[in-house]
């Protein structure tokens, strides 16, 4: 790709060729290139495209180029209130790949600080289930016999983070 010239073929292909799998290789032979012009052309995919398979291997592109540019194209993608969720939650999930110093500050500064967090799950299950009934005879004789009665049955668990890799919780 140290031609002359390849990226903007490149991005052309990402663009415009009607072959979506063809988009997709041009997006990740751009992640090879590694230069500017290669971020601007992913960039324009991952915020223009107009099909999303194509933009998920955009951001998987820009996060293998690993540039501080690329890296705030990602930050900026994922708290993007225009891209779907899904997309998004790449982005974030490509930058913990491999965090640098700054993706941690900036995970901080969106989560808030780690050491502040208390964190408290809860879960509920409700399940309900209905009579069921067999049918009997005896000699000439049918009935209808209850056999399972109306049953509800509950859980309920709650658990709490203590330090870093432990919890404490209740079942009931």
């Amino acid at each position: 790709l140290a031609v002359a010239g390849t990226t903007p073929g490149l991005f052309d292909l990402a663009k415009t060729d009607p072959n979506s799998e063809m988009r997709k290789d041009a997006v990740f032979y751009l992640a090879q290139a590694k230069s500017d012009l290669a971020v601007d052309a992913l960039e324009d995919v991952l915020l223009h495209g107009n099909e999303q398979s194509v933009r998920s291997n955009a951001l998987f592109s820009l996060a293998q180029i690993r540039s501080d540019r690329s890296r705030k194209i990602l930050r900026d993608f994922a708290l993007s209130d225009n891209a779907p969720q899904s997309l998004r939650n790449d982005a974030i999930f490509h930058l913990a790949q491999r965090p640098s110093d700054d993706d941690l500050a900036w995970a901080e500064s969106v989560l808030g600080a780690v050491g502040s967090v208390v964190r408290v799950s809860e879960s509920l299950l409700d399940a309900v289930t209905g009579r069921e009934y067999a049918q009997t005879a005896t000699g000439f004789e049918r009935s209808r016999l209850e056999v399972e009665p109306f049953t509800n049955y509950f859980a309920g668990r709650a658990a709490r983070d203590i330090g870093r890799r432990a919890n404490v919780g209740l079942i009931a």
